[in-house]
C-alpha cells in the first residue's frame, strides 16, 4: 500500500528558501566582517605617508572565509 505525503513539495521548497537565504545571510557577514576589519587596520596603523594605511586589502574570498 503507497504512502501519500501532502505537502512535500512545499516543504522541499520552503528548506530550499532556507539554503539560500543563509548563503546570502553568510555572504553577507562576511563581507560585513571584511570591511570592518579592514577599516580598524586602517585606523589603526601607523602614518607618515599613509601608504601602509591604504595598503590594507582582501587578498582572497572562499565561500566561508577571507584573508586580509
Amino acid at each position: 500500500m503507497p504512502v501519500t505525503v501532502i505537502g512535500v513539495d512545499k516543504l522541499t521548497d520552503e528548506f530550499n528558501k532556507l539554503s539560500r537565504a543563509a548563503e546570502l545571510s553568510q555572504d553577507r557577514f562576511i563581507n560585513t566582517i571584511s570591511k570592518q576589519t579592514i577599516s580598524l587596520l586602517k585606523q589603526n596603523t601607523p602614518r607618515d605617508t599613509g601608504a601602509l594605511a591604504n595598503s590594507w586589502y582582501e587578498v582572497l574570498r572562499t565561500r566561508d572565509t577571507t584573508n586580509i
